[in-house]
This record gives C-alpha cells, structure tokens and sequence, in this order.
C-alpha cells in the first residue's frame, strides 16, 4: 500500500492535510466522534467499532481510509471499500464519509471524496455513494 498525503491551503495561515490512515489508534476521532453521535449519525461509531473488532479495517485490495487533518485536529473522515452489498470486487464504495459540522462549506468533504475517488480510479470500475443531506 503506497503512503499518500496532500496538503492544501484551507484559509490565511490554514492548512489542512489529508494522509492515509496506516494505524487508525494514532488518531484521536472523538471529537468526529461526539458530534457524529449529538447529529444523529452513527458511521463514526460504526467505523470504529468495525476497525476495532475487525471487521473493516480498509485493508483488503484497493480499500483505503483517510483523514483530514487541521491544526492536529482530525477534521473529517472517509473511506473506500469493496463494495459489501455486491458481490463484486470490481465495484468500491465510499463509506463512512463524515465531516465536523464548523468545517462544512470550506471543501474538507470534496477534497476527501477527490481522493477516495482518485483511489478508486486504481482498482475499481464502479464505485458506489450514498449522500444524505440530514438524518431523517
């Protein structure tokens, strides 16, 4: 699995990187994590629970799972996987794509999915995205 980081100038003395999660435990995720949980969504909780029982840890063939990173602060979250409700190595699927609620609007969500889709273009020939706007 090759390393990947990208930084990007976010706003005057911002930066923002986004790398590829090589050890999920080095990544403090609770405050993802909290607001995920007070907004009604469980794919936070879910990714973690499934990493540390493992049963999805992003390490089968073209799977990978990244962060984006401001000031230390782990900002938003996202990942791509064989798709699990195929039955079809060929087709991937974001998954647990989630962002802080105070960095929504600045691109953090678009820059994620850029490179969850630039991954993708590797190894898969479909990929699969679910987008709700609110929990309902």
């Amino acid at each position: 699995m090759k390393e990947r980081q990208i930084m990007y100038q976010m706003r005057v003395n911002t930066t923002m990187l986004i790398e590829r999660v090589t050890y999920f435990e080095q990544y403090n995720l609770n405050s993802l994590l909290d607001d995920s949980i007070s907004e009604g969504y469980n794919m936070v909780q879910k990714l973690q629970d499934e990493y540390t029982d493992g049963s999805n840890k992003f390490n089968r063939f073209g799977e990978s799972l990244f962060v984006a990173i401001i000031d230390e602060e782990v900002i938003g979250i996202g990942g791509l996987n064989i798709d699990p409700y195929l039955d079809l190595i060929d087709v991937g699927r974001v998954r647990h794509l989630y962002v802080l609620p105070r960095h929504r609007g600045s691109g953090v969500g678009k820059k994620l999915l850029g490179m969850i889709i630039e991954e993708a273009k590797e190894v898969f020939s479909y990929i699969n995205f679910i987008y709700r706007k609110s929990n309902c």
